[in-house]
């Protein structure tokens, strides 16, 4: 928080905090261990300039956080008796229809709530519980109807 409260470059503050809103919203999903990989790698191109502050992070975030997500569930069902729900995922709607202004994940109004939305393909997420960066619209999609 320091950092960010200390930078003076707008876009690198705006870019930490999407990124800490990110990782907080991502640590009910996923397991700390891989959430701080993700921080690390995100951090690691932004200052070797592979990568801005702007920049989408789904390309390292989908292969460091998709494998952490089972072993975080179980290990919380594993503590507890009762059946623990895990967060919802929510889809960008626009990103499906190949219409979002957005570049990636961002805050979205659903039904008169301000949800964290993601671009992920709905039909997977749906379908396969699977969090794929592909809109649903995508010949690439395996739920693709022609």
């Amino acid at each position: 928080m320091k950092i960010i409260v200390s930078c003076k470059n707008d876009k690198e503050k705006n870019g930490r905090l999407t990124l800490l809103k990110k990782i907080s919203y991502y640590y009910e999903l996923y397991d700390w261990k891989a959430l701080l990989q993700f921080y690390a790698a995100w951090i690691r191109r932004v200052e070797s300039g592979q990568n801005k502050w702007s920049d989408d992070t789904a390309d390292i975030e989908t292969p460091l956080l998709a494998s952490s997500v089972r072993s975080r569930q179980n290990r919380v069902s594993n503590k507890s008796a009762s059946i623990v729900k895990a967060p919802s995922v929510w889809f960008c709607s626009d990103f499906q229809k190949k219409k979002c202004s957005f570049s990636g994940a961002h805050d979205k109004v659903i039904k008169g709530v301000t949800r964290y939305v993601q671009h992920v393909c709905a039909s997977c997420l749906l379908k396969d519980n699977k969090q794929l960066p592909h809109a649903e619209l995508d010949p690439s999609c395996p739920h693709h109807e022609l």
